[in-house]
């Protein structure tokens, strides 16, 4: 696409030039009144009312009032609105947190309040195009200016005043203003449909690993000799929820198979970056959740003189250990089996599994990863901000097994297809980041006049 025949320096960190016809000016000269955020105090909440959204209901640039605070009466909302009320057509605005600079454009009728993260800029009609305005605060040279303005506490934090005095480069004319806003938003939405459609993709392929595992984990299908079928000869399990198993498999409790103990007790400041490898429950639920090779993975240590008095905590090929606490229920179970020769610690926090009898650990690796499995644990935990997952629980869970051999066919054939499903949802991730970079790119080149959209044709239903 061809640029605009002249140029001028923006005089705008960030930005450079800009078409020769355009202008700049800061924030507060587009607005129609004063930049405000929401109460900075905490709400009386109520059981129905008026929603109440902080900055996590800002979903993809909108507004999804699935993921407010909860409600408030109406007649706290009548307080509060003197001070913010949200309109249709408003741009609303993450000024303090995680997710400071996110943005998006109110487009939905119903009433709701804010709390104090978000700030509501609404657009001059007579200077401005709200979509464009919109545009402009989601391109990356006005994050740029956001993020050489905030200050740092806890979290960033951008004050009001000095996101009034941003600076916005912008065509006089509300007319390219608005076929610039229409461009975008055309484009911006065929971009988020592929990659809407490449994230259901990968979700389908994600949902087709955890339905292989389930399905040859619990023998719903057995090797036949050229491959996978139902198996001809079952019984009874002796489980409800398990059902019928291949006639060779044994059911038996998790005591049974593997001998319990507990990790190192040590806390952060015994960690270092020398010593032997040390896994804490914080890497089984982050980087090493299903297998950690100490021989490979980057672990934090701890002194060599636990190999003389800890010996109980030392791991070694095959063995398993499991995260003692969760946050959340999805957590519980978790787990990183050891693929290495090399000395490696179970650290804080963290229960050790090491088998009684002789085993094939990725199957079992399987097993632990299987819903059949999780959903025990998850049925038995306890808590509430944190469950934990203690040795009785797993002792008294129930593992199914076949022979060594089907177990070890199993392993390999589920790890093959695996091998195949995670090379295409990388594909797909890829393609996906390479998508978003696109948009960000598009938006700020069009919003600064880099191209010229003014005589781009848009299908009309946009």
């Amino acid at each position: 696409m061809k640029g605009y025949d002249s140029y001028k320096e923006s005089g705008i960190d960030g930005i450079g030039s800009i078409p020769k016809g355009w202008h700049r000016t800061k924030l507060k000269n587009l607005v129609c009144q004063r930049i405000t955020d929401g109460p900075h105090e905490t709400p009386e909440w109520t059981d129905n009312g008026v929603p109440f959204i902080s900055a996590e209901a800002i979903r993809i640039n909108v507004i999804d009032l699935a993921y407010k605070r909860g409600y408030i009466s109406e007649e706290q909302h009548a307080i509060y609105s003197k001070k913010s009320k949200v309109q249709k057509g408003d741009i609303l605005f993450c000024k303090s947190g995680s997710t400071t600079g996110k943005s998006a454009y109110v487009d939905i009728e119903e009433e709701f309040g804010i709390w104090s993260p978000l700030a509501i800029i609404r657009a001059s009609k007579e200077k401005a195009d709200g979509r464009f305005l919109f545009s402009f605060i989601q391109s990356s040279v006005f994050k740029y200016q956001v993020e050489t303005n905030w200050t740092f506490g806890t979290q960033p934090n951008i004050g009001m005043g000095a996101l009034e005095n941003l600076w916005i480069a912008f065509p006089e004319s509300m007319q390219e203003q608005t076929q610039i806003a229409k461009y975008l938003d055309y484009k911006t939405q065929q971009i988020d449909d592929l990659i809407a459609k490449k994230e259901q993709l990968i979700k389908l392929l994600e949902e087709e690993r955890t339905a292989l595992i389930n399905e040859l984990v619990t023998g719903k299908k057995v090797w036949d000799g050229k491959g996978f079928s139902k198996p001809t000869k079952t019984k009874d399990s002796g489980i409800d929820w398990l059902g019928e198993i291949p006639e060779d498999w044994e059911v038996k409790k998790l005591k049974r198979v593997f001998k319990f103990s507990t990790g190192l007790s040590i806390t952060r400041e015994n960690l270092s970056n020398s010593g032997v490898p040390c896994i804490n429950y914080g890497e089984i639920h982050s980087k090493y959740g299903f297998e950690v090779n100490p021989e490979k993975d980057y672990l934090k240590c701890v002194n060599e003189g636990y190999l003389e008095s800890s010996t109980k905590s030392l791991l070694k090929k095959g063995d398993f250990v499991f995260a003692d606490t969760s946050e959340d229920i999805e957590g519980c179970g978790n787990f990183s089996h050891v693929t290495g020769e090399a000395q490696i610690f179970a650290g804080y926090h963290t229960v050790i599994a090491q088998p009684l009898v002789q085993i094939n650990a990725r199957f079992f690796a399987y097993i632990f990863t299987s819903q059949p499995f999780r959903n025990q644990v998850r049925s038995s935990v306890k808590g509430i901000k944190v469950f934990s997952v203690t040795q009785s629980i797993l002792k008294n869970t129930t593992v199914w097994m076949p022979t060594l051999e089907n177990q070890r066919r199993i392993s390999e054939t589920i790890k093959l297809k695996e091998g195949r499903i995670k090379s295409a949802v990388d594909k797909m991730v890829s393609e996906i980041d390479l998508l978003k970079e696109y948009k960000k790119s598009l938006i700020s080149e069009v919003v600064t006049g880099k191209v010229d959209v003014r005589n781009e044709v848009i299908p009309e239903e946009n």
